[in-house]
């Protein structure tokens, strides 16, 4: 078993001192965003999918309102919408979701990369344990610029 623990923490090394990885979030197949109130996590398959996911509310002061990793996305997507803390941002700009189905192995890295570039406003107190080493990743809405 030492042997593929190595692998993956020389993985995880590598990763977490390259540049910011494109993670592909889920977007609406209209364009933009999923509306958080909006969703149903079942339709969408999220049910037992595990990976990372992001909210936050738009306007004129856009702000990060969450992030976390789940391994039933939907499940956790359910939890949340019955979270007063989560749900007062609702209004009056609606909430957005979206997740990227991140290796297990890589999400507790890239939770606490996003949880300290963003700076979320509902805390969440999973991100901050363990020595995870933070993964970059690019958050939702920035594109890798072309070289």
């Amino acid at each position: 078993m030492t042997l593929f623990r190595r692998s993956v923490n020389k993985e995880i090394d590598a990763l977490a001192s390259g540049p910011p990885l494109d993670p592909n979030w889920a977007e609406h197949p209209d364009g933009g965003f999923h509306s958080f109130t909006e969703i149903d996590p079942d339709e969408l398959g999220l049910n037992k999918a595990s990976g990372v996911f992001v909210l936050w509310h738009g306007g004129l002061r856009p702000e990060w309102v969450y992030v976390a990793r789940s391994d039933n996305i939907a499940k956790t997507l359910y939890a949340l919408a019955d979270n007063n803390d989560v749900m007062s941002y609702d209004q009056p700009n609606k909430l957005s979701a979206t997740w990227s189905l991140v290796r297990r192995e890589y999400q507790d890295g890239v939770v606490k990369y996003l949880t300290t570039m963003l700076a979320p406003l509902v805390d969440n107190p999973a991100a901050a344990k363990g020595d995870a080493k933070p993964i970059p990743v690019l958050p939702p809405g920035v594109k890798r610029e072309k070289d």
